[in-house]
């Protein structure tokens, strides 16, 4: 027969006592477990508010306006520069216009050289075979049909199209010798 032990209030109150000390004890314990945990997340964040302000000094700071009464005692600069034209510049901008130019009412072989005076001075040649294949290159052609000879500046405003063809050979800033009938189908298809 098992026998109960009988407990008296003393030793009830004295286990409830010891159990409330280790229930404490062990929240302190999860409590000072949680405390670097705490701890390693303010670091974390401290660190992350650093590399923040890190990358915005390495930012420049966007500039202030200066006070209008500032502006008005200091004049703007007028000392521009035209940049001149080179002629491998004159020669890649021919090549774009004719490459993009229609060709379909020529119907046989143009040949032509374009002799530039002025800012780029050179020359170079204009080939168009039966098949509308089109060739710009920086040389002279002996056998051509058309000769340009040409101010740099206004070729280049026909060829940016800020100036008409027909202007420009109006005014003998362009001026065209040869073959008429291949200059004008030239001249109506690319420039």
């Amino acid at each position: 027969m098992a026998t109960t032990k009988k407990t008296t209030p003393a030793e009830t109150k004295e286990a409830a006592v010891k159990t409330a000390e280790a229930v404490a004890a062990e929240v302190k314990t999860d409590a000072e477990k949680k405390a670097p945990a705490k701890k390693e997340a303010a670091k974390k964040e401290t660190a992350k508010k650093e590399t923040v302000k890190k990358t915005a000094a390495k930012k420049p700071a966007a500039k202030k306006e200066a006070p209008k009464a500032a502006e008005k005692k200091a004049p703007a600069k007028k000392t521009t520069k035209k940049k001149g034209l080179a002629y491998e510049d004159v020669v890649a901008a021919a090549k774009k216009k004719l490459a993009a130019a229609d060709l379909t009412r020529i119907k046989y072989p143009i040949a032509a050289n374009v002799e530039l005076n002025g800012a780029a001075e050179g020359i170079f040649y204009i080939y168009i075979d039966e098949a509308n294949n089109i060739s710009v290159e920086p040389y002279k052609y002996n056998d051509y049909d058309i000769e340009f000879r040409a101010d740099t500046d206004a070729f280049v405003a026909v060829m940016n199209g800020k100036k008409n063809v027909y202007d420009a050979l109006a005014e003998g800033l362009i001026k065209v010798s040869g073959n008429v009938k291949k200059a004008i189908l030239l001249i109506n298809a690319a420039l």
